[in-house]
């Protein structure tokens, strides 16, 4: 049987730098690249110690060992709680990451067998194969990765919401949107942002065609203003600094449910978005960050400024 010594080394070499790449990522520990590097490379230097005596180093200790010695490398230690977390994605990092190999090995090679796992060990054809694969599994896992965390923020600003208006109660999800600094010039009113979804609950599909036909910077706002009299027009700057109009109109009373406790807010503005706001449709309203003002306790503003 011929082992690659020097492929097996280099491609360990490059793994352990992508599994200690990808726990960066996910803890967001801060250190230099030349470290994980140099970490990448002690560990690797192993694999041929390994490979002379497997009798005295096949145990699990010495692999426990190994791993700590990487972390200590890569990232030094600043306390237990940073250390123990950095050890568990460690080691969550590399069996997803090895199982997705795993996998694929086995999807695409049916002829193996898993009760002769070592056949062919160090065999080039099997190393060629960890070498392709290898980066596609790492590039699938952290795009997994970075989109749970995404998605795990997003869900951490996402509120049930509560909306009362002409005699409807409409129940939904706000975002709060941080870049939402959209209020009334005159009142200084917070405004939130409601899309088709939640709009079309309170307005019947021929004045949604109307209102959306206007154009909202010219004479037509002045029509819809007759037409509609609850409206009113607010103007909001978008990226680039160009100002645009959006019609608002006034709800009768707002609640944002914060761990389970409502934060209600009499007289919200709500302006009117005619376009979806998310593909996923995870939310159909976008709150203002100054609504969002304690989770502690129920409280109450009234903010009826005509």
């Amino acid at each position: 049987m011929i082992i690659y010594l020097e492929l097996i080394w280099l491609l360990n070499f490059i793994i352990d730098y992508m599994i200690l790449t990808l726990t960066q990522s996910l803890t967001r520990q801060f250190t230099k690249q030349s470290k994980l590097l140099i970490a990448s490379f002690m560990s690797s230097s192993f694999v041929p110690l390994y490979l002379i005596y497997p009798n005295e180093l096949d145990h699990l200790w010495v692999k426990v060992l190994i791993s700590i010695f990487m972390i200590l490398l890569a990232f030094g230690y600043r306390n237990l709680k940073v250390f123990t977390k950095l050890i568990a994605v460690l080691y969550f990092t590399t069996f997803t990451m090895g199982g997705g190999l795993l996998a694929t090995h086995f999807l695409m090679n049916q002829s193996a067998s898993p009760t002769h796992p070592a056949n062919n060990y160090g065999g080039l054809i099997n190393w060629m194969f960890v070498a392709v694969s290898f980066p596609f599994v790492f590039i699938f896992t952290k795009k997994r990765m970075d989109e749970h965390k995404y998605e795990k923020f997003q869900y951490d600003q996402t509120y049930k919401v509560k909306m009362e208006w002409n005699e409807k109660v409409i129940d939904s999800i706000g975002y709060v949107d941080s870049g939402n600094h959209m209020h009334d010039p005159i009142t200084n009113q917070p405004v939130i942002i409601c899309d088709p979804m939640i709009l079309n609950q309170w307005f019947s599909l021929n004045d949604m065609d109307k209102i959306k036909s206007l154009d909202i910077n010219g004479s037509d706002s002045i029509d819809a203003l007759y037409a509609f009299p609850f409206l009113r027009i607010v103007p909001y700057q978008v990226v680039g600094g160009s100002s645009k109009f959006m019609f608002v109109f006034k709800i009768d009373r707002l609640s944002i449910f914060v761990e389970d406790n409502p934060i209600i807010i009499k007289k919200t503005l709500v302006g009117m978005e005619f376009d979806q706001f998310h593909n996923d449709q995870n939310y159909h309203c976008l709150l203002h960050p100054k609504l969002i003002e304690s989770n502690s306790s129920t409280q109450t503003r009234s903010e009826d400024i005509s």
